[in-house]
């Protein structure tokens, strides 16, 4: 559960970002680094 809600803040935030910054999330340069993003914090230990 807590990774759920943490991937949903995650992609809030990058929506948030790319739009403020006018970048292109869909670009290949950019789909890898943003999926990378939505993921960020939600690694097992």
């Amino acid at each position: 559960m807590t990774d759920i809600k943490t991937i949903n803040h995650n992609a809030l935030q990058l929506n948030l970002f790319f739009e403020k910054f006018g970048i292109n999330p869909y670009l290949p340069k950019n789909k890898k680094k943003a999926r990378e993003l939505l993921y960020y914090g939600t690694i097992a230990a």
